[in-house]
């Protein structure tokens, strides 16, 4: 009954009074009986040229702006953060490449001058980009530490990025304090009989604090994520992501998208504790069934997205202080290596779970007074940042390092690029680049550019090397100067960037836990040959497909009558590597033990234990 009419208040929304309005029509516009808004009426009545003096004007508008702004404070601070760090890397990406651009347009009257040329291109294009990464902070750095280990990468930036291992600045006490609250609910006092305020650690995620536990007086180790990290990681993935568009966009032969995929892939894993308290629990149930392990991972008694409470160990870090260390408790280096590159082997190879960051900071030596094997253990730190690998991927991976490591049959090199293929999707075409730069020995044809195909020397000798095992007697320096000069060339260099882009993160990883094992070797200053941690790699890879050849024959059984031959022929090919590397693998450590014999024929036993 009441169609075409509405009821609109006369004085208030209580109404004691209401009047009927007549509505000649549906249109819902204030011409054809329907009330207007009240900003409407008010704008309606008011004539701002006649009424409103200019000063009211600035007044109203400026009122009207703070109000936007503080109710869109954090949008207009992220917008402004993001575009200031955006702006960061986009030009120092720029300008690396335009470094590339011109270096490699130019031309040399010398092969001397232009790996010198190219050498120093690399060192200014990594110092554009470390720049930016100091300057943005927070997990740029972590940004920085990642290419820091890229063995794929040229040596200047892996040296030139070092400086983002020790730029974390550490959060203050009140921050720590304030974080721990919010996460757990109770103040530091409410715990802790006493918290160290300074950090033992600072690293780009978190920092580390020394505490003793009010209910049982034990000492600890408490982990504190910094404060806002949460907050900024959105912000800085998407300027990442956005920086390298832009270069793509720019420059498509050089292409770092794989930084950003790696930096979005792991950021999140190694902001969560409780997924890192859950890794490190797991890796120890994996080593529990391994005999006379040397492994020791801390104990976790809680965790928090932000926070973790852990068993506090003794020991010292492998950096330039771990070989007086060493000496003072009777620990032989050699067995140090050998034995942090049978942990790491055990985890890729027979596990299919590692650790994806095992630098010196994340590893402790401590003595132990165990029974028999080593007098000690090796402690294992920072489990934020682990990877799973798929069984087929797994022994794939496995079959490539051992055609690497066997002799150079022709069966053997067709395998080399069978499992770089299936590994790491690495066509024929890019094949002599991917193995150069993983083990740093020049292969093909290619080597110092279309002008400058002369094979001399170590050089010549080296491209015919019938494995990685043949290598065995070259120093670590001679290494890294054969890896400059088989990425001195553009086309080698925009091959790089092409398979890093194609290659999964896991194999990424993987290709930078070889690198930093090497790394490892190195700085233990061991005196056995810096190939003896590839023949433990060797003996795990052998073991691992032994142990996939005989679920396959077990599965073939009830197809195939002649499994018994097919398991002979395998456990004969087995036996005959397992015995060939257990003998390169006692050759070299003969080799260590008469350098440390000579060193105390020389009266310097000292520097050498």
């Amino acid at each position: 009954m009441w169609r075409g009419r509405r009821i609109c208040p006369n004085v208030c929304s209580t109404g004691f009074r209401h009047r009927i309005i007549p509505s000649r029509s549906f249109h819902n516009s204030p011409a054809h009986g329907v009330r207007a808004l009240p900003q409407e009426r008010i704008l309606k009545r008011v004539d701002f040229a006649k009424n409103v003096a200019p000063k009211q004007i600035s007044s109203f508008a400026l009122l009207l702006t703070a109000v936007v702004v503080v109710y869109n404070w954090d949008d207009i601070r992220h917008g402004y953060i993001a575009a200031q760090r955006t702006s960061r890397i986009a030009l120092a990406a720029t300008k690396a490449v335009y470094e590339y651009k011109t270096t490699y347009s130019k031309t040399y009257t010398t092969e001397k001058e232009r790996l010198d040329a190219i050498s120093a291109c690399h060192s200014r294009a990594a110092n554009h980009v470390l720049r930016a990464l100091l300057a943005n902070g927070g997990v740029f750095i972590k940004l920085g530490q990642h290419i820091s280990a890229s063995i794929i990468l040229p040596i200047e930036w892996q040296i030139t990025m070092r400086p983002c291992l020790d730029a974390c600045r550490p959060s203050s006490f009140e921050e720590v304090q304030q974080v721990f609250f919010d996460d757990n609910g109770m103040d530091i006092e409410d715990v802790f009989s006493h918290f160290d305020s300074q950090p033992l650690a600072v690293a780009s995620i978190a920092q580390v604090h020394q505490a003793f536990l009010l209910a049982t007086g034990q000492k600890v180790a408490v982990k504190i994520q910094h404060p806002g990290l949460q907050e900024f990681a959105a912000i800085d993935l998407k300027s990442t992501e956005t920086t390298l568009r832009i270069v793509k966009w720019l420059f498509p032969e050089f292409e770092f998208s794989w930084l950003g995929r790696e930096m979005a892939e792991n950021l999140p894993k190694e902001m969560n504790f409780v997924h890192e308290a859950s890794n490190a629990a797991r890796v120890a149930h994996n080593f529990e069934s391994v005999p006379n392990t040397v492994l020791y991972i801390p104990k976790v008694l809680s965790a928090t997205k932000r926070t973790m409470v852990m068993e506090f160990v003794e020991g010292s870090k492998c950096d330039q202080s771990v070989h007086e260390y060493l000496a003072a408790h009777g620990i032989d280096r050699n067995e140090v290596s050998r034995e942090l590159s049978r942990i790491f082997s055990e985890q890729v190879y027979i596990h299919g779970f590692f650790h994806a960051d095992p630098h010196p900071g994340n590893l402790l030596i401590r003595p132990t007074s165990r029974s028999s094997g080593p007098n000690f253990d090796i402690v294992l730190l920072d489990h934020g940042l682990y990877f799973d690998i798929p069984d087929e991927l797994r022994i794939n991976y496995a079959r490539f390092w051992l055609s690497l490591l066997s002799p150079p049959t022709e069966k053997n090199r067709q395998n080399r690029r069978k499992y770089a293929e299936l590994v790491g999707n690495i066509g024929p075409e890019r094949y002599h680049v991917f193995e150069a730069a993983l083990t740093g020995r020049p292969t093909g044809t290619w080597v110092g550019g279309k002008n400058h195909r002369e094979k001399k020397g170590r050089l010549a000798a080296l491209q015919q090397a019938a494995s990685m095992l043949e290598m065995s007697d070259i120093e670590d320096a001679e290494m890294d100067k054969l890896r400059a000069m088989v990425v001195a060339n553009g086309d080698i260099m925009v091959a790089m960037f092409d398979i890093l882009r194609h290659l999964d993160s896991k194999i990424l990883m993987l290709f930078k836990l070889n690198e930093l094992t090497r790394s490892l070797d190195k700085s233990l200053k061991t005196t056995h040959p810096p190939f003896r941690i590839f023949v433990i790699v060797a003996q795990y890879c052998n073991r691992a497909v032994w142990e996939d050849d005989k679920i396959r024959i077990a599965l073939e059984q009830s197809k195939d009558r002649s499994w018994k031959g097919s398991y002979l022929r395998r456990w004969l090919i087995y036996q005959f590597r397992r015995f060939g590397f257990g003998f390169a693998a006692s050759w070299m450590d003969l080799q260590g033990r008469w350098v440390i014999l000579k060193a105390w024929f020389s009266g310097v036993l000292h520097f050498r234990t």
